[in-house]
């Protein structure tokens, strides 16, 4: 066996390693029905690298009178959360501008 394919293994082998760590967590509804974000509570959670989640934008009812719902989230430090602060340097990771 050559050295190349001995690497290739090795980086497949870790891959592999790699992938059985990450978990699937649980869907997140990015909606303010949703009672994970009602005041006094709090949705916080620790995911780590390679792990999965679904985020849902809230979806627009034609026959319900509630008005849409817009959200864009950006990864914050705790101060910049904590003042409800954002500029053009923390990362935007979700944008539900779409209701429908």
């Amino acid at each position: 066996m050559g050295r190349s394919a001995r690497s290739c293994g090795a980086v497949i082998l870790l891959a592999v390693v790699c992938s059985c760590r990450a978990a699937t967590l649980e869907s997140v509804h990015w909606s303010s029905s949703n009672a994970k974000f009602a005041p006094g509570q709090g949705q916080v959670l620790y995911p780590q690298i390679g792990d999965k989640m679904d985020i849902v934008c809230p979806k627009t009812d034609a026959s319900s009178s509630r008005t849409e719902e817009f959200y864009k989230v950006y990864l914050v430090s705790k101060s910049k959360m904590e003042s409800c602060g954002v500029d053009k340097m923390d990362t935007p990771l979700l944008n539900c501008d779409k209701p429908d």
